[in-house]
């Protein structure tokens, strides 16, 4: 019977730990949930790889790709706009979100991920 260190037991928690660490993006105070931003790369990926075949995930370097998507906020990102925004998400070929920027009318937000 094989036992359990601590050790054995911290080291298999924290390979899943990461997925759970960002709760959400800050866009000028207003909030999008990370696992939001993760779904539309991911569909993303997806079609980039059907399109391009493995020669998108497989090829070296850090090609990166871009998603825009309209999201409502719960709240206007500034006084003058509606709730509406679109949000772009730059992401490398191994899914990492590289930027997020989120857009109404004139203005732009650089997004931080906030945990």
């Amino acid at each position: 019977m094989k036992s359990f260190t601590l050790a054995s037991i911290t080291a298999m928690v924290s390979m899943y730990t990461q997925a759970f660490a960002l709760e959400y993006y800050s866009c000028n105070g207003k909030h999008i949930n990370y696992f939001i931003l993760v779904d539309y790369v991911a569909l993303m990926y997806n079609k980039l790889c059907e399109r391009n075949g493995a020669s998108y995930s497989a090829a070296p370097g850090p090609n990166t790709a871009q998603i825009s998507f309209s999201y409502k906020f719960d709240y206007p990102l500034d006084a003058g706009s509606d709730f509406k925004a679109i949000v772009r998400v730059e992401f490398d070929n191994s899914k990492n979100i590289l930027e997020v920027v989120a857009a109404t009318g004139a203005e732009t937000y650089i997004c931080y991920p906030v945990d």
